[in-house]
């Protein structure tokens, strides 16, 4: 649940340092969020600190791991030591020599970093290190990324000085050279033959020993239960390795409870057939006004996906999950295998890499608006030894769930700390190594659940309001239409004529049904991509100008706070 913000400089730390973080603290974390007072270690020249910790956090005088090990060795807390095979985490460590910082497998936990001759700066948060510099260098590459598939695109930043850590890597400072050296894993698919009832026992026993392991506290933590597949594994393995009782929590819209395909009306089925409490959790979709609405989520989210549906409480849910004393939450994310993909086309939208031409009508839309550009990284593309099944599961995890996924973790990471057990390393280099007809469409794992005798049908409807139907919302197109045509970073990034354009195009109503068959027929007649929804464009446009202005706001906060220090040492 925690956010880290590292400062490192060739000297010592600026008087100034401890109400810069203070601030920080207020400008990063949601209007509807009362933290947990912050945690700090470090010495004259390095500071680490710990805004919102909880009980979950793991800190001495000069280590910290954020998320969970999975047994670690003694020496996990010093620089070069140990790095825990399984588990979710962050490491920070240090010594009068080096500083280290310890990722993820699957960067499922962001980490972002600066440096110049004089300071590093590394946080899980790109407004802090922003603010803290007091500088912002605006990325217009993330501006078209964000418009055609909802993220700030791969390893891009708002300010085009931050980067970001790869998955799988460590960072280590040498502080007496100054010098930054990073280390990442490779990436490695290696299918190999295997007896398909031995696979099954030993990925049965992969999983059962990871659980074995696990230490959580059950009554400080939860498990959102869905109508799927992994959540109910979770469940099963939670409760055969463990003697407490496991909460579980599933939420959604007032109605959903009440429809029998629905993720909340199932995954209520699936916990009295394990003998698990259930807390349904609403989202009261007109809890808030519709500007805190968009605020909160854009705070938490530092605007790197548009996915709100789960947040159109204005955070609230979250919030009361962190008041009631809900440390952190066990999620089903997870890589067990993408889904079958016959076509280049179908593997760019299943990891979300959708640029502008991946789309039947955004031809108008580019040409309004200028020169921004929009670059797939070599890496990303199929390699010539690569299956289009391989190459889907390669982009899943090393852009998905890095772009995607972390980006809606970290949301949930303001108010409760967050694993996902499968993605620990021995299950992911299990399934690395799985033929593809094996691995795709979860086959090998399905078929071991099915085994389970579960016999509950899965959802076919999530619990969510679909964010279509929010976009259409009077109140919310009249807010984000208003912001737009007033905001100065608005005006300043759009030209008038793509901001008229999309403002007269949106959508009032959802498609009917045949309208949407006949979209769906022209689209395969004219054999061009599925089209983009006009007011996704349109709150995607929102992020991009709300976040820049946000951001110039933080820079105004801080640079008054650095006038009034410096005023106060000439009395």
């Amino acid at each position: 649940m925690s956010k880290f913000v590292i400062i490192c400089t060739k000297g010592t730390i600026p008087e100034v340092h401890k109400k810069k973080i203070a601030l920080i603290e207020k400008l990063i974390l949601p209007n509807n969020l009362s933290p947990n007072p912050s945690q700090h270690i470090g010495d004259h020249s390095l500071s680490i600190s710990i805004i919102n910790p909880n009980n979950t956090l793991k800190v001495n005088d000069k280590a910290v791991c954020l998320g969970q090990m999975i047994k670690p060795k003694h020496d996990w807390q010093k620089p070069l030591g140990d790095i825990p095979t399984d588990g979710n985490f962050t490491i920070l460590r240090f010594d009068k020599d080096l500083l280290e910082i310890v990722g993820d497998r699957v960067g499922y936990r962001t980490i972002w970093y600066y440096c110049n001759d004089n300071i590093f700066i590394a946080s899980s948060s790109q407004r802090a290190i922003i603010a803290y510099l007091e500088k912002f260098t605006p990325n217009d590459q993330v501006y078209k990324w964000m418009l055609s598939s909802g993220t700030i695109g791969p390893d891009l930043s708002w300010d085009k000085n931050i980067t970001k850590c790869k998955p799988d890597s460590t960072i280590t400072l040498d502080r007496k050279k100054w010098k930054i050296s990073i280390h990442t894993q490779p990436f490695n698919i290696t299918p190999s033959t295997f007896n398909i009832e031995s696979a099954q026992q030993k990925f049965y026993n992969i999983l059962s020993n990871i659980f074995q392991n696990i230490q959580l506290n059950n009554n400080s933590w939860s498990l959102p239960l869905s109508g799927g597949y992994d959540s109910r594994a979770l469940l099963y393995f939670l409760k055969k390795e463990s003697d407490s009782s496991i909460n579980t929590i599933t939420w959604g819209t007032k109605d959903s409870i009440n429809n029998l395909k629905s993720d909340a009306y199932i995954a209520k089925q699936v916990a009295k057939h394990f003998h698990a409490k259930n807390q349904f959790l609403e989202i009261n979709t007109e809890a808030e006004y519709t500007h805190s609405v968009l605020q909160r989520f854009l705070v938490a989210s530092e605007g790197r996906i548009d996915k709100i549906s789960g947040y159109v409480d204005g955070m609230n849910l979250w919030n009361k999950l962190f008041q009631s004393g809900v440390n952190g939450i066990i999620r089903g994310d997870q890589a067990l295998g993408c889904h079958t993909v016959k076509s280049k086309n179908e593997v760019y939208h299943d990891a979300g890499l959708t640029t502008f031409e991946k789309f039947a009508n955004t031809r108008k839309i580019d040409n309004l608006l200028g020169d921004y550009q929009q670059i797939v990284p070599n890496y990303l593309e199929q390699q010539s030894t690569e299956s289009l099944q391989s190459w889907c599961e390669r982009l899943y995890q090393t852009y998905r769930i890095p772009t995607v996924i972390s980006a809606l973790n970290e949301i949930k990471l303001n108010f409760v700390e967050v694993i996902s057990p499968y993605f620990s390393k021995s299950i992911l280099d299990f399934i690395r190594q799985l033929p593809d007809e094996h691995r795709s469409n979860k086959k090998l794992f399905i078929s071991i659940i099915n085994q389970l005798n579960i016999d509950i049908p899965l959802a076919s409807e999530n619990s969510h309001l679909n964010k279509k139907v929010w976009l259409r919302k009077p109140k919310v197109l009249n807010e984000i239409t208003e912001y737009l045509f007033y905001s100065h970073s608005a005006n300043h990034i759009f030209p008038k004529e793509y901001l008229n354009y999309v403002v007269e195009n949106i959508e009032e109503k959802q498609p009917s049904t045949f309208q949407k068959s006949m979209r769906k027929i022209k689209n395969e007649m004219l054999k061009t991509g599925k089209p983009i929804d006009i007011n996704n464009i349109l709150f995607r446009s929102y992020i991009i100008a709300k976040m820049n202005d946000l951001i110039k706001e933080d820079l105004k906060q801080m640079k008054n706070l650095s006038i009034k220090s410096e005023f106060s040492k000439t009395l």
